[in-house]
């Protein structure tokens, strides 16, 4: 017979001598069965899920772990397989897992704007979002205000944060700080500091923030950003003052009496004087007596109100004998090397010119200083004649004294 239910079967035998039984139990054994049970079918990044196996048999994972439990760190498609000496059963899960949220905060432009304008904020790496200081729950902001802006990312397996600092640069307005008083004295210059931009343009054609200006004139600087420009001025004054003077007499002998006259520019308001000879003075037009002689270097400092300052400078000269004139009347011009020439003896003479006629009134010759002489020839170069000459001369002496001199002189060659 052919069984298919478990039991004990008794088998009789019967032939002419009798009979006789025999009995055999069956057993029937179930066929694999697999199941996988897990808690979940879907974990966080980081963590882990445990995948039970049951049934019937030996187990067999995909992984090639053939526990009745298996631990899984990461998403997939697992299978378990059963077997049995009647067969093999499988059973298939699949697991997800879940990342951990990864915030993200990406701008749509630049961070660094121009005041009255706005970035966008793009958030991401999560489900759900919350930003701060805005307190918006939107996925993106625009912001409009500095200041740093915290996006926090949300879901299933938690919460992280990310920071985007927004930058607000000012259109730029630009300003000139001197360093010092923008009325200057000649020669003289002052700084002129630009804030307020980013790069700096001036009217002189220079660059940077600073310039040193020296002369008049209306100094102009474009202060410059990503914002736009701007520019502003500022006028500088070079103001000057003109120290100026005469003396009477500029010379003389000892002791001398100078009378100064002051004819500085009208803007001076303060004087310092100094003779030369250890004596000074802060009189506008003063008097001074110079009791010895010697060459004298006066100077005179003219001050105006903004400090600018001019020096003048004169020599006096004291001599301590008057001058002295000395007209020869006769010459003898014949080459023996004694009294060949005429020629005026002085001392102390300043100025001088002198003219030689012939009797007619034919200019002869004409000296232009004491160490010249007339050598008894003509304009042309030719010997003159023996006879009568007329000379006029007109001299200063250094103490101030003129000479004004009409005579004859004797021309004799042998």
């Amino acid at each position: 017979i052919t069984v298919s239910t478990a039991g004990t079967y008794t088998v009789t035998a019967t032939n002419s001598c009798g009979s006789a039984q025999a009995t055999q139990t069956i057993n029937t054994t179930t066929g694999p069965v697999a199941n996988i049970n897990s808690a979940a079918t879907s974990f966080c990044a980081g963590s882990n899920l445990v995948l039970h196996a049951t049934g019937s048999g030996s187990y067999s994972w995909t992984s090639g772990s053939t526990n009745d439990s298996l631990v899984v760190t990461s998403g997939g498609t697992y299978i378990v397989t059963s077997t049995t000496t009647c067969g093999t059963a499988s059973d298939t899960i699949t697991i997800t897992q879940n990342p951990l949220p990864v915030a993200l905060i990406t701008p749509a432009g630049s961070t660094t704007i121009c005041a009255g304008n706005s970035v966008v904020l793009n958030g991401s790496g999560g489900t759900s979002y919350v930003w701060l200081p805005t307190g918006a729950s939107t996925n993106s902001i625009s912001a409009a205000t500095a200041g740093t802006y915290t996006l926090t990312a949300i879901n299933a397996c938690g919460v992280d944060t990310a920071t985007s600092t927004v930058t607000i640069i000012n259109a730029p307005v630009a300003t000139i700080t001197p360093a010092s008083a923008t009325t200057i004295c000649a020669g003289s210059s002052v700084m002129l500091n630009a804030s307020g931009g980013g790069t700096y343009t001036w009217s002189t054609g220079q660059t940077g923030n600073s310039i040193s200006a020296s002369n008049s004139g209306t100094y102009i600087v474009t202060a410059t950003n990503t914002c736009g420009s701007s520019s502003v001025s500022i006028t500088v004054t070079v103001d000057s003052v003109t120290a100026l003077f005469t003396a009477s007499p500029t010379s003389g002998v000892y002791p001398l009496p100078v009378n100064f006259s002051n004819n500085s520019s009208a803007s001076a308001i303060a004087y310092a004087w100094d003779f030369g000879d250890n004596a000074t003075s802060a009189v506008t037009t003063p008097n001074h007596t110079y009791q010895t002689p010697g060459a004298y270097m006066v100077m005179l400092t003219a001050v105006n109100a903004n400090g600018c300052t001019d020096t003048y400078m004169l020599t006096i000269t004291v001599l301590e004998n008057p001058s002295i004139l000395q007209i020869p009347n006769v010459f003898t011009p014949n080459n023996d090397g004694e009294n060949d020439l005429f020629k005026v003896t002085s001392e102390g003479i300043v100025e001088f010119s002198c003219a030689v006629f012939d009797r007619w009134g034919i200019k002869m010759a004409e000296l232009s200083a004491v160490n010249q002489g007339w050598d008894g020839r003509t304009s042309a170069g030719e010997p003159a004649s023996d006879g009568t000459y007329y000379y006029v001369l007109k001299a200063k002496g250094a103490e101030g004294k003129e000479y004004d001199e009409k005579g004859f002189i004797q021309l004799i060659r042998k």
